[in-house]
């Protein structure tokens, strides 16, 4: 009967075979853009140089401006892109829940900041530009709370449910005896990895799959690693033995992709959709170096017998003539190279390649001419958003799962603030705060800012027209598509004592006019009627 670590190892050997080719394909991508990563199909070793024949480094370069740019603008360290809220908007107008949320908000950030999140991330970004799959493993880790691992693709192995999420993973690592043995345990790792570890022997490694599904049967009343939804085991692949059996509470592998592929749990990349003019342009700067060589350094016409050999091409070399050949000279042999023509059109080719990764998006400042700080913001904005796809499969399919997979261990790590009894069985909300994220809800903005000058037009000729807009809501829905912190917004009840307060100010304010006004009319009535006694005391006069 087949055991469980032989089972996971037919499975892997069987799902390894079967991408040959998408890995023979990666492999050529990484080659081109991404060379210290290009080890899909080739074995690294200690001290390996980078290829000495790609001549254009055009795709190398626009790969590294996709991925700097794309995490500073989605996910970058230098400002806050994410931000937690309540389901129940509502909720948020009171300051103890409101005070809650930027506390839950402020550890999560903590966390990730401590950590090595960004470091992991921005290689997963370069390869999300090349090969179109970023997989990010999260784990709990002693001293940083939380640790990212950025896998290489080579050594992963991944499978999708019936609506695209991946649900499986099988990760391959090779371990020396000393790390073997410090991971599983001397009785675990078997008499080769034992025998290898007290001959002190550091080169030989082992490998081992690690094993990553939901668990089909467990018990939710226990709380151990092996009663968990999500089983993790770490298999000898020598030996297809078991070594180390534990679980997760949520799945702790993060896979991304650019663009999904039918079909297929890996992603298509940007570099995918230019590949051919990548390869052409390798060669034809390869052409171009020969024309240049040939231009300065053209083959030589030297008449027979003219000069005495050897002849000496080197500057300032002295070539002696036969006096009997006072006409004849060495002469270069032009070849008809036209060079410019050659680098202009590499020049056109290499403009296509850096916008097929977006570096004319990441790039602003060389376009942007005289334009104004409003054009400019728009036209970065219109940019964005042609990475609108790319950016929802990031936010669904990594930057989400990260976050809730931070919160979770924080939580077990009692890292997070004391929950409110009001907000017991609410549900939060993840809102992404990046300029990336910004420029998605542009358009959304854009609308209600021309909808409102629109309504302000009809209303210079009848103002009862205002009397239809909920000026509170346009103020709290504004506030939640800008993302402004909100702080910054009065809660609903402070907004209700101030109208009160003014309410009541005005109705004393017009009381006191009234009073002033009695005053004044029994002023001008008192005169008139004194007036009055006087003309009549004259008449009777």
């Amino acid at each position: 009967m087949e055991s469980i670590g032989q089972k996971h190892i037919r499975i892997y050997d069987a799902e390894k075979s079967a991408r040959a080719s998408l890995e023979s394909y990666w492999q050529d991508l990484m080659y081109f853009a991404f060379p210290r990563k290009a080890y899909i199909t080739r074995i690294k070793s200690i001290g390996d140089r980078l290829p000495t024949d790609i001549y254009d480094s055009t795709a190398i370069m626009s790969l590294a401006y996709f991925g700097a740019g794309m995490q500073a603008y989605l996910s970058g360290p230098q400002t806050k892109w994410f931000a937690i809220g309540l389901r129940n908007y509502a909720l948020m107008n009171k300051k103890s829940n409101l005070r809650y949320v930027r506390d839950t908000e402020d550890a999560l950030y903590s966390i990730i900041n401590n950590s090595n999140f960004y470091q992991e991330d921005a290689e997963g970004y370069l390869g999300l530009g090349g090969l179109g799959t970023d997989i990010l493993y999260v784990e709990k880790d002693i001293k940083e709370d939380v640790r990212f691992d950025s896998l290489n693709i080579e050594n992963v192995l991944i499978m999708n449910d019936s609506v695209g999420r991946t649900k499986i993973a099988y990760i391959e690592y090779e371990y020396s005896a000393d790390q073997a043995i410090g991971k599983f345990g001397k009785d675990k790792v078997g008499e080769k990895v034992n025998a290898s570890f007290a001959k002190d022997d550091y080169q030989s490694k082992f490998k081992y799959i690690f094993c990553i599904f939901p668990r089909d049967v467990y018990d939710q009343s226990k709380k151990d690693a092996r009663n968990m939804p999500i089983a993790a085991l770490w298999v000898d692949r020598e030996r297809k033995e078991v070594v180390r059996e534990s679980g997760y509470k949520e799945f702790p592998m993060m896979v991304s992709r650019f663009a999904k592929s039918k079909g297929s749990p890996y992603g298509s990349s940007p570099e995918m959709n230019i590949f051919s003019d990548i390869k052409m342009i390798n060669q034809m700067e390869k052409t171009n170096i020969l024309g240049a060589q040939l231009a300065v350094l053209p083959p030589k016409e030297i008449p027979d017998e003219a000069f005495l050999r050897p002849f000496n091409f080197n500057p300032n070399g002295i070539n002696i003539r036969n006096a009997g050949f006072p006409n004849e000279h060495i002469t270069p042999i032009t070849t008809g190279t036209n060079l410019p023509i050659g680098i202009d059109y590499v020049k056109y080719k290499q403009q296509k390649i850096s916008q097929a990764f977006y570096n004319d998006l990441f790039i602003l400042m060389e376009s942007i001419g005289d334009r104004t700080a409003t054009e400019v913001s728009i036209l970065n904005n219109q940019r964005m958003q042609l990475l609108g796809s790319a950016v929802g499969n990031i936010m669904r399919e990594k930057l989400s799962p990260v976050i809730e997979r931070v919160y979770s261990i924080a939580a077990d790590n009692g890292k997070l603030p004391e929950l409110p009894p009001e907000l017991e069985g609410e549900n939060y909300v993840i809102e992404y705060i990046s300029p990336l994220a910004r420029a998605q809800k542009a358009f959304e903005l854009n609308n209600l800012s021309q909808a409102m000058q629109i309504i302000a037009s009809y209303g210079q000729v009848e103002v009862s027209v205002f009397d239809k807009i909920d000026f509170d809501e346009l103020v709290d829905y504004t506030a939640k598509i800008t993302n402004i912190t909100p702080k910054i917004l009065r809660s609903d009840d402070e907004v209700i004592d101030i109208r009160e307060n003014r309410a009541q100010n005005e109705a004393m304010a017009q009381q006191m006019e009234m009073m002033k006004q009695g005053t004044e009319n029994i002023k001008v009535g008192t005169e008139a009627d004194k007036n009055i006694a006087q003309a009549s005391a004259v008449e009777a006069k």
